[in-house]
């Protein structure tokens, strides 16, 4: 499994929490990156976690305001620019491929919350 960061704007994540899904038809324009071998060639730092949070704050800088971390098999999505570590979907988010969700300030600060906590992140003020 590969663990992909995806930007979502506000109406994504209330079709996740209200639907459980998003269609493919949605997810084709999704900002969405992982670490590739090409992109982490680039990286001065090798550290897994320091390269997640250059990979969150990739997602985090296409200004939708959320970011979804969910886990994919090879089959769900495609390398675009390996070397921009752009990946697109190949089918429907499901809520049930999440592992942490983001909200993005405006200060640029990512909040965490856990796959179960949509309500509370849809609850949050934009900061």
């Amino acid at each position: 499994m590969t663990r992909v960061f995806i930007a979502l704007n506000r109406e994504d994540v209330e079709t996740l929490r209200d639907q459980g899904i998003v269609p493919l038809e949605r997810t084709r324009d999704f900002q969405a990156f992982t670490s590739t071998d090409q992109w982490r060639q680039f990286q001065p730092d090798q550290d897994e976690e320091v390269l997640a949070d250059e990979i969150l704050q990739l997602c985090a800088a296409q200004g939708t305001g959320f970011v979804v971390v969910v886990e994919l098999d090879d089959s769900q999505f495609n390398v675009g620019d390996a070397q921009a570590g752009r990946v697109a979907l190949t089918d429907s988010l499901s809520r049930s491929l999440a592992v942490a969700y983001f909200l993005i300030t405006d200060s640029a600060e990512a909040l965490w919350f856990g796959p179960s906590e949509l309500a509370q992140l849809l609850s949050q003020p934009k900061f």
